[in-house]
């Protein structure tokens, strides 16, 4: 098989196409090893993914080294879309019942029995070792991929349109086999408010370290020139000025493993051990002398020509080793948090009880919002969280005063909330994640707050279905 005779059998379908023919005739070619040159590549036709006793079906799981990499669903042509032009062809798409159904939002949403990707990619309902990390959504006229990270799951961009050109055809092997070949790719999210004193550091190091209990590989960035974050691990600050180097060797145009290895000899590595075990946890972090970072942002950034592209490859490269990557800022605004928020996957906001903290918040989810609309529901809003909360009698009277000021401002509040607890203080002062000792109630609300924003399924389907 090859691009032409892929070309060749799009050409040959009928207005009507069946899945069954689009299948057989398409996308079993398609997934062939010898045509996609990956050895190690096979598929599973129907199979049964699904951990409980109903059987959950997608149409294909595609693996790779042993590894499941993509799970497909197709559907049928609708030859209403097929003779749609191209200005109302994705608005079209996004109304339609075959996408929806198979996205999976009609049973999602309760309103319908199917399963699609959404069902297909959740970590509640799939077998962990048949549980993969992209999706495809396809017919004979369309096809988005979609992505999982732990429990969230959501779109890598807008649906794209078949035609009856080669470009076509091979922009979407392309983007097939960038997928199949990089099945993980880390996950970088901004925890981040223009209010100072919302515990951004401190939500910063306790994720971050929850995270690395789990097992993931965490790389946390300190790019505040008060180097709180660095002092929180109980780390020095090394005469690095590693963002200045590494933009240098982007733009001599060194070979790809001299950068990275460059990024990685700047980086420290903290080992924790958890109380009342043997057992123990590493965290990465990349800083930055804070004098150096200062001067950079202030001025030595304008010594390269597009900057925010360079930040860009620099965190393209940080994805290939780390699960997660949370970097600490500070809450004025600059260059670099600019740069950031543009190629962030995802935000979350931390706030206090008081309405100038919330205020910020609202300006933090319009800007997210205006970046939604440019990067296709891109970065992922996880919301806003509560920090140094109150407890007794008093929560419920000043929550209810909050809870009318979300809803004013539109705001998503995450179920958990970081209450102050003396054991989040005692565990700053050590220097040490207050997660160290998971019996603890701050080590607790960390827990809570990771299983809620990162390992729940939670789908973000973009735009609103």
């Amino acid at each position: 098989m090859s691009v032409p005779a892929l070309l060749s059998a799009w050409q040959s379908f009928s207005e009507d196409e069946s899945e069954a023919d689009f299948e057989t005739n398409f996308l079993v070619q398609v997934f062939n090893s010898k045509f996609l040159k990956l050895p190690h590549l096979k598929h599973n036709k129907n199979p049964n993914i699904g951990c409980s006793a109903t059987p959950i079906r997608p149409d294909f799981l595609i693996y790779n080294n042993n590894q499941p990499v993509l799970v497909v669903e197709a559907k049928r042509r609708d030859s209403s879309l097929h003779k749609l032009s191209d200005t109302n062809f994705i608005s079209q798409c996004y109304q339609n019942q075959l996408y929806k159904e198979a996205v999976g939002a009609p049973l999602y949403k309760g309103s319908a029995s199917n399963n699609g990707i959404i069902q297909y990619l959740s970590i509640d309902k799939v077998e962990p070792e048949k549980l993969a990390t992209y999706g495809l959504v396809i017919n004979p006229d369309f096809y988005q991929f979609w992505q999982r990270h732990d429990g969230l799951i959501f779109p890598l961009g807008e649906i794209q349109r078949f035609k009856a050109t080669h470009k076509s055809i091979n922009t979407f092997i392309t983007n097939l086999k960038s997928k199949l070949e990089s099945p993980k790719k880390g996950l970088f999210f901004l925890i981040w408010n223009q209010k100072g004193g919302v515990a951004k550091t401190t939500n910063n190091i306790n994720i971050g370290a929850e995270l690395a209990k789990r097992g993931k590989n965490v790389l946390l960035i300190d790019l505040d020139a008060q180097g709180d974050l660095t002092r929180g691990l109980g780390l020095n600050h090394q005469d690095i000025n590693w963002l200045e180097d590494i933009f240098n060797e982007i733009s001599l145009q060194k070979p790809p493993h001299e950068i990275s290895q460059t990024l990685r000899d700047s980086i420290q590595k903290k080992i924790f051990r958890i109380s009342g075990s043997t057992q123990t946890y590493s965290i990465s972090l990349l800083a930055h002398e804070p004098n150096k970072l200062k001067n950079f942002i202030n001025q030595g950034h304008t010594n390269f020509s597009n900057p925010r592209e360079l930040m860009f490859r620099v965190f393209s490269i940080l994805r290939e080793y780390y699960d997660y990557i949370l970097v600490d800022l500070p809450p004025q605004v600059n260059i670099i948090i600019e740069w950031l928020l543009t190629i962030c996957d995802a935000t979350l906001t931390p706030v206090d009880y008081g309405e100038s903290s919330l205020a910020h918040a609202k300006g933090v989810n319009r800007v997210i919002a205006q970046l939604q609309s440019k990067r296709f529901g891109l970065p992922l809003n996880l919301g806003i969280l509560f920090t140094k909360a109150v407890t007794g009698s008093g929560h419920t009277r000043i929550k209810n005063h909050i809870n009318q000021i979300t809803t004013t401002y539109n705001l998503c509040p995450c179920k958990n909330e970081i209450f102050n607890h003396d054991s989040i203080a005692i565990a700053s002062i050590r220097n040490c994640p207050v997660v160290s000792d998971p019996k603890c109630s701050g080590a607790k609300y960390y827990i809570d707050l990771v299983d809620e924003i990162l390992f729940t399924p939670r789908p973000i389907i973009y735009p609103p279905l």
